[in-house]
C-alpha cells in the first residue's frame, strides 16, 4: 500500500493522471489518495499516515525533506469577454473595480496575494473568501468574481467558462514533493515518484503554452 496526499492544486488533475499510468505498470499495487491543505496534509506526513506528498508550498518543518518537481505562474481568471480578458498582463490596480475572490488572509495563499497588491501600492478590495484556488476556479465558473490561482488550478478545469491571464511581478509557484527525512523511500515509493516526475514533465505548462496563455 501506498498512501499519498497532495495540495488541492496538485490533487485535482497531477496526482490522479500519476496514479492512473503507476497502475497500468503496478497493478498489484494498492494505493490512497486525499488532497488536505498545508496543515493537516504535514500532520498526516509526521504520523506516518501518508508516505508521500505533492504540495505548491514548502514543507517547513526539520523532520521533512522536499524536493522541487516543477514550477507554475500565478494568473488571474476570469469570463472570457470580461473587460480584464484584454489585459496583458494585469496589474493589481486593474482588479479594483471588480469583485475579487480571495484567500483567508492568514493562509499561505492569502499573504501571497496580499504581499502582491502591498507591492504595487494597491489595496485589495475581496468580495469573497475562500479556501483553495480550486474553490476560487468554481466560483469564478459560477461567474461569482474574478480570482487569482495558480496554473495547476486554473489547468485542471480543462472545459471551465473562463480564461487565464498573466499578472504583473509575481514570482512563480513551486510544487513539491515531501516526505519524512528519516524514512528511506521504499521501491514502491521511488517507482511512484518516477511516474510522478514523468507525469509533471508531461503536463507541467511549457514556454509555448505559457505564451498563448498571455
Amino acid at each position: 500500500i501506498l498512501n499519498l496526499v497532495a495540495s488541492p492544486s496538485l490533487g485535482q488533475m497531477l496526482i490522479p493522471a500519476a496514479i492512473a499510468e503507476y497502475r497500468r505498470a503496478h497493478p498489484q499495487v494498492k494505493l490512497t489518495f486525499h488532497h488536505l491543505t498545508q496543515a493537516p496534509l504535514t500532520e498526516r506526513l509526521l504520523k506516518r499516515q501518508a508516505d508521500l506528498a505533492v504540495t505548491i508550498l514548502p514543507a517547513g518543518h526539520p523532520n521533512l525533506e522536499q524536493e522541487e518537481i516543477g514550477a507554475a505562474r500565478m494568473m488571474l481568471i476570469c469570463p472570457p469577454d470580461h473587460p480584464l480578458a484584454g489585459h496583458k498582463p494585469v496589474c493589481a490596480e486593474a482588479l479594483g473595480p471588480y469583485p475579487l475572490v480571495a484567500y483567508e488572509r492568514g493562509s499561505a495563499f492569502g499573504q501571497k496575494v496580499q504581499a502582491w497588491f502591498d507591492a504595487q501600492s494597491t489595496v485589495a478590495h475581496p468580495a469573497i473568501e475562500v479556501g483553495s484556488p480550486q474553490n476560487a476556479c468554481a466560483l469564478v465558473q459560477a461567474g461569482a468574481g474574478v480570482a487569482l490561482v495558480d496554473e495547476f488550478s486554473a489547468r485542471s478545469w480543462p472545459g471551465a467558462e473562463f480564461v487565464m491571464r498573466p499578472v504583473l511581478d509575481m514570482a512563480p509557484l513551486t510544487a513539491y514533493m515531501v516526505k519524512l527525512r528519516e524514512e528511506p523511500a521504499s521501491h514502491l515509493m521511488q517507482s511512484f515518484i518516477e511516474t510522478l516526475k514523468h507525469v509533471m514533465r508531461r503536463t507541467q505548462p511549457r514556454p509555448g503554452a505559457m505564451a498563448a496563455a498571455d
